[in-house]
């Protein structure tokens, strides 16, 4: 959105340790996928807070709820037909 757009610069600045900014983005972002891809749910409503060592913070869970069995159903992950 315009409002991360225009605060990414000032954030990278704060960034001290580029190595260790990396490593943690990559540890988390596989986290992210591994959990994404067993409750995929959960990416309706996924908001999440970095900070300048690369951690992810997940908050705000539960937007799916309310789903239905129908909506759960529509979002499961599926092996890919070869």
């Amino acid at each position: 959105n315009g409002f991360t757009r225009k605060q990414l610069p000032t954030f990278i600045l704060n960034v001290v340790d580029g190595g260790l900014f990396g490593a943690n983005l990559a540890r988390d972002r596989y986290m992210m996928y591994k959990m994404l891809a067993g409750m995929p749910e959960l990416a309706t409503d996924l908001q999440l807070l970095i900070n300048t060592d690369g951690e992810l913070f997940f908050i705000d869970f539960g937007g799916h709820a309310s789903w239905t069995m129908k909506d759960k159903m529509i979002l499961t992950v599926r092996p890919r037909e070869e």
